[in-house]
């Protein structure tokens, strides 16, 4: 592969000067924050590329000129590069989906070596640099110096890397204004006063936590502070075995999982202050309170209460008509008139058509946060665009592939179009991530045992789901009841269904058909129901 690429339109290869600026660019903009050495990785690698020494970009030459490793180097034991070069491409993503979006000139690492590629990139206009401007919406959150608790120092870049780590991970979170004081000298000695955070900074949360490295066991622990009370609100540890080779796979996993539990619209941040939100009157809200108040919803899908999250989303927008994450919610409300039924059927062509302008607004308003896209990928398959929403659905996992909320609600419809594996792992990611889940996250693996016949399992599955007010819940119990031949039982949850959704046996073709659920599977969930007393009319097809 060349190095040096034309664009599509035809235009000359970016000169060696034009690529040198491009570089200089990326290294002294203070939007571009991986640690020194990965810098150092990255300016090697271009600047052997310009000067004609491609062939020369192996791992052992790059161990040797940027990592200080000696002619001893073994890469299939110290895996320093490999991983060192998967974190720079991350950081080479976020940075050109976010402050480098208009910049001339792209840089990447293609996968499968270290040779780099520049080519040029059209500017995306105003609106995205205006966008890029706009502060964070949520609370601040001050990521301090994780302590190394290891005898030896020379052990400390262990627990710089996770600081460092979960600072860009806990980024990646548009709802977060992460205050990344990892470096800060005087908060490396454990001398950070959580009151002096909230005065000095502002910050509402602090992130600190120890690393401990014993044989071949690490214990990462992490405490999350409310700064205004001085009160640690949230503490966990993480165990693990690891061998030299596997050190930064098992940094990788625990920063993750930590981001995860912490950020996200059900981490612990944001349960907080959902609790907050919730206490306010509806007319008292900012657009943050109102987009809580979505998230909140969502938990449970109490449809009685759509109107009001509608309602509450439509001011959010009106408050604050550059806030994207609202558009995308909005777009996904609007969408459930549809894939619900709740409105009127003579005004549902209307309502598709204002989540498609809704979740277009959200993504042109910023093209670097994962909702929009993922709203619009549940939008394209309600539609039946099943690559249209798969394109959609892994853009927003690459632009965070933390996100419990973008998993589960990508990996719940991969699952019901009849994949799987790959469905089904993304949403275990999810529920791993955040063990405050919504219970809908389960929803998977309910269709998943009903399909394959295990229908005892489906519906112990089914039976962790609290959502009473969720019609979907008692449609599947009715169905795996029917299946079992309990049908005393299953006439008792199709009754149930039937008081939440008195039009069901009208209705049903359309909210089955809406989840894209293989034949098979469709005439499998009718005979449940039928089994459960439930009888169609003779002109309804499912």
């Amino acid at each position: 592969m060349d190095a040096i690429a034309s664009n599509a339109e035809g235009l000359e290869q970016p000169s060696p000067h034009d690529v040198q600026a491009q570089l200089r660019r990326i290294l002294e903009g203070r939007d571009f924050t991986p640690r020194e050495q990965r810098r150092k990785f990255l300016k090697y690698v271009v600047e052997e590329t310009l000067a004609g020494r491609v062939k020369y970009l192996k791992g052992v030459s790059i161990a040797m000129s940027v990592f200080d490793r000696d002619e001893t180097f073994d890469q299939h034991n110290d895996p320093i590069v490999r991983l060192e070069a998967r974190r720079l491409r991350r950081d080479l993503d976020s940075y050109y989906a976010t402050a480098g979006r208009n910049d001339p000139i792209r840089i990447s690492i293609p996968k499968g070596g270290y040779v780099p590629l520049f080519e040029w990139q059209r500017a995306t206009g105003l609106q995205v640099a205006e966008t890029l401007l706009a502060m964070p919406k949520g609370p601040k959150i001050a990521v301090l110096p994780f302590l190394s608790l290891s005898a030896d120092a020379g052990r400390q870049y262990v627990s710089d890397g996770i600081t460092e780590q979960l600072t860009t991970e806990l980024a990646r979170f548009g709802d977060l204004w992460v205050l990344p004081l990892g470096s800060v000298q005087q908060y490396k000695a454990g001398l950070a006063d959580p009151r002096e955070l909230h005065s000095e900074f502002g910050a509402k949360y602090a992130l600190e936590g120890s690393v401990l490295e014993m044989d071949d066991t690490i214990r990462i622990t992490a405490r999350l502070i409310d700064v205004e009370n001085a009160r640690y609100i949230w503490v966990k540890s993480y165990d693990a075995t690891f061998t030299p080779a596997s050190i930064y796979e098992v940094q990788d996993a625990i920063t993750n999982e930590v981001a995860g539990n912490l950020a996200g619209k059900y981490g612990v941040l944001a349960q907080r202050d959902m609790a907050q939100a919730k206490r306010k009157a509806p007319d008292s809200r900012d657009a943050y309170d109102c987009v809580l108040r979505y998230y909140d919803y969502h938990i449970s899908i109490n449809t009685g209460q759509h109107e009001e999250v509608k309602a509450s989303l439509e001011r959010a927008v009106a408050l604050d008509p550059a806030y994207a994450e609202a558009w995308a919610v909005l777009a996904n409300v609007y969408m459930q008139e549809s894939r619900f039924l709740l409105g009127r059927r003579e005004t549902l062509k209307d309502v598709v058509a204002k989540a498609r302008a809704a979740v277009r607004r959200a993504i042109d308003l910023d093209p670097s946060d994962p909702t929009g896209y993922m709203m619009h990928s549940n939008l394209l398959f309600s539609e039946g665009d099943l690559a249209g929403f798969k394109q959609e659905g892994e853009t927003a996992l690459r632009l965070n592939p933390n996100n419990s909320n973008s998993l589960a609600h990508y990996g719940v419809r991969l699952a019901f179009i009849g994949d799987w594996d790959r469905g089904r792992s993304l949403v275990d990611k999810a529920l791993a991530l955040n063990p405050v889940h919504p219970h809908w996250y389960r929803l998977a693996d309910v269709v998943y045992r009903y399909n394959r016949g295990d229908y005892q399992q489906a519906l112990a599955e089914l039976n962790k789901m609290d959502m009473p007010n969720f019609f979907w819940t008692h449609l599947f119990r009715a169905a795996i009841l029917g299946q079992l031949d309990r049908l005393e039982k299953a006439t008792a949850a199709a009754h149930n269904l039937l008081e939440l959704r008195p039009a069901f046996l009208q209705e049903a073709s359309s909210l089955i058909d809406a989840w894209q659920f293989p034949l098979p599977l469709r005439k499998s969930i009718v005979e449940g129901l039928g089994k459960a007393g439930l009888e169609f009319p003779a002109e309804t097809a499912v």
